[in-house]
């Protein structure tokens, strides 16, 4: 299936700059965003939305590493919008990537997940494999974050094969990193200093500071777990690299593992010193889940020291933190309720007016059909999708996008009187169908106790959730769409109404695709006639000529023999005159065939030259090979038992065979080639006939 991508040469100031601070990110990140600030800035000045899009993601992406503040939120929903408004797949996938990454960072792993999954849709269905081991790092993150860390490795796995096969350092490190840590939550302390020492490894010979500071953090808790090695020396390593690259939220980790290292050991003001740097780092980043983890431990800090005030002012600190914390959640929870309620409607007509206009485009049906899942999946929350066509006049439905759980399905048929079928329903009676308990409410679309036909797939789920609409062009029906869930309930009134006008928008598009398939099938069709022989079915004169003038040309590059065989058909007006022209038409027709079996290879052609005339162009043959494969021609129509209207007729013919096997100096003339073949053709003639003369030309 092919899916549109678009290319774009970038403004090279802006490629230098977001080059230069890709490169230093690992080890100077203040640089890294100053140098993508800058490009943003100038992007914007010159009124470029590709470069302004592209600088920005990486912005968001790198002073996401600096601070949690929600203005990196925007920048990259910013960047996200360009890309959908100048509609480059490839710009939308790498904001698709970094936007999961962006919430993951901002701790809401459900909508980092979901971002997650619809750039897994994007790059499954652009086919950009190369993308998907960031994608899957992302996801196997998430689960190993919300403690599922079995699911975790599974997607690090898959990620760590692509990484490797597309030769991507940085994400294959990256996955090392977070394995090893997988493992060490897992309690498999062995598999997870294999992982994390060979992830350091690689971070010191490439200056991945960023994730050579998290491993070695957790290198020191294995360190310490295990009563063996320095942890402090571990996590002062980590330090030393965080200070190079510059103070980032990466910090929190080693200076409050190292502040409890000396709690625990009740050295109490080398555990201060290490908390109060963390609490600075983590003002500076806005960070208040870290913040409550530090006063926590201060709290219990000051106790140990019989330091009552401090310990109570501590206490208070972390326990107003905790409250915002929770606040923050049950306003955000109830505002994005109340927003959702408002924007619902608007959102999604903004968003199917440009799904309307990309997916109407373009006249490539596979185009179509991919831009219209992609499309739709970033509007609505379904399992199953179908996309079919319908042939009024032969009756069936081929489904050609058939989709579960993002697996491509093979296409697949049905017919419109097929009673179990809701695609045929919904066509028959020109209604959509709208279920939202599939158990209970199908029966009013197909016999009871009858297996419903659907995608075919290998789950053995069934959907719950059910939408069919026909396609429609003014009252002509020319295919169904449809839209499933494992889910009860799962489309609201708002997604129904959505679907009706995105369903509009697919039969424009699929329209104006047939249309062009239909011109295409008729052109090729044309084409072919233009050069093919009615009877026959081989070329004609004119397109084997042109054929025999690409061939000998590239044999005179490479210097191999080529032959031409011209064959006339004995006595072939007596035979028209005793048995009838049709007959005369049967015969042509079956020595076209036995002449198809003896040109076969990719530089071999053979064609009607006109009348009982025939000629076999034979690449890459000597003298010696084309005379015996004349000869077998010659034999085989002798043979053949050519029977018509109970009329057995005997059939020879006579071939003139010319060989051309060297080339030094000489200028070809494809026309030489065929008078010469036409000699030794009536030198056959005058010899008796049924014979074949031939000559290899000097």
């Amino acid at each position: 299936m092919y899916y549109g991508t678009y290319s774009y040469a970038m403004d090279v100031h802006v490629t230098t700059l977001v080059s230069k601070a890709k490169k230093i990110f690992h080890s100077d990140l203040n640089l890294a965003i100053e140098t993508c600030l800058e490009a943003v800035n100038f992007s914007r000045e010159k009124e470029m939305p590709y470069e302004t899009a592209y600088a920005l993601v990486y912005y968001a992406t790198f002073l996401s590493e600096k601070t949690n503040d929600f203005i990196i939120l925007e920048h990259i929903l910013e960047a996200i919008s360009i890309a959908k408004n100048i509609e480059n797949d490839s710009l939308l996938l790498l904001c698709l990537i970094k936007r999961g990454r962006i919430y993951l960072r901002l701790g809401d792993l459900d909508k980092s997940l979901n971002a997650y999954r619809v750039a897994l849709d994007a790059g499954l269905a652009y086919k950009n494999e190369e993308d998907l081991s960031e994608i899957y790092f992302g996801i196997g993150t998430i689960f190993s974050y919300k403690e599922n860390d079995q699911e975790s490795l599974f997607y690090f796995e898959k990620g760590r094969e692509i990484a490797k096969k597309f030769n991507n350092l940085y994400v294959e490190v990256k996955i090392l990193n977070n394995t090893g840590c997988s493992y060490h939550y897992l309690g498999d302390l062995d598999k997870a200093e294999k992982y994390l020492n060979e992830c350091t490894v690689l971070c010191r010979e490439h200056n991945y500071f960023n994730i050579l500071i998290n491993a070695l953090d957790e290198l020191g808790l294995i360190c310490k777990k295990r009563g063996r090695g320095n942890p402090v020396e571990i996590w002062n390593e980590a330090l030393t690299y965080s200070r190079k690259r510059g103070q980032t939220i990466y910090s929190v980790g080693p200076l409050l593992n190292l502040a409890t290292y000396y709690y625990e050991k009740k050295e109490w003001k080398e555990a201060d010193k290490y908390l109060q740097k963390a609490k600075e780092v983590s003002e500076k980043a806005g960070s208040k889940t870290d913040q409550v983890e530090i006063y926590k431990l201060e709290t219990r800090l000051y106790e140990s020291r019989g330091d009552f005030k401090s310990a109570l002012n501590s206490n208070k600190m972390y326990s107003k933190l905790w409250n915002e914390i929770q606040n923050q959640e049950s306003v955000r929870d109830l505002k994005k309720k109340e927003l959702e309620l408002l924007t619902e409607t608007r959102d999604k007509i903004l968003s199917l007016s440009k799904v309307g206009r990309l997916i109407t485009s373009t006249l490539d049906l596979e185009t179509v059909l991919s831009r219209s899942f992609i499309n739709l999946k970033e509007i609505f929350n379904f399992s199953i999708l179908g996309i079919a066509q319908y042939n009024e006049k032969t009756g069936e439905i081929l489904f050609e996008l058939s989709i579960e759980e993002q697996k491509i399905q093979p296409k697949y048929k049905t017919t419109i009187d097929t009673p179990n079928s809701l695609a045929a329903w919904a066509i028959r009676n020109d209604q959509k169908i709208i279920i939202s308990d599939f158990e209970k409410q199908s029966f009013q679309f197909i016999p009871p106790g009858s297996k419903f036909v659907s995608i075919p797939s290998d789950s053995k789920k069934n959907p719950r959730s059910v939408i069919y609409n026909p396609l429609k062009i003014g009252d002509h029906i020319i295919g169904v769409i449809t839209i499933q869930s494992y889910d009860l309930d799962a489309f609201t009134k708002s997604d129904t109404d959505s679907f009706d006008i995105f369903s509009s928008y697919v039969a424009i598009a699929l329209n104006n695709a047939l249309q062009t398939e239909k011109i295409k099938a008729q052109n090729t069709e044309l084409s072919k006639l233009a050069t093919t022989d009615s009877l026959t079915g081989l070329h004609n004169r004119r397109a084997f000529f042109k054929t025999l003038n690409q061939f000998s040309s590239l044999a005179k590059r490479n210097g191999f023999p080529i032959s031409f065989i011209m064959i006339d058909v004995d006595f072939f007006k007596k035979i028209n005159d005793r048995y009838g022209h049709p007959a005369g038409d049967y015969i042509l027709k079956e020595i076209a065939g036995i002449l198809l079996s003896f040109a076969k290879r990719e530089y071999d052609d053979s064609a009607r030259l006109g009348g009982e005339e025939f000629g076999i162009f034979l690449g890459d043959t000597d003298s010696t090979g084309a005379v015996s494969i004349a000869e077998e021609i010659r034999k085989s129509i002798e043979e053949y038992d050519f029977s018509f209207d109970n009329a057995s007729i005997p059939v020879t013919a006579s071939l003139g065979v010319v060989t051309r096997s060297i080339w030094d100096d000489y200028t070809f003339d494809p026309g030489r080639l065929i008078n010469e073949a036409d000699k030794r053709l009536y030198m056959a003639k005058n010899s008796g006939r049924n014979c074949v003369m031939s000559i290899e030309l000097a």
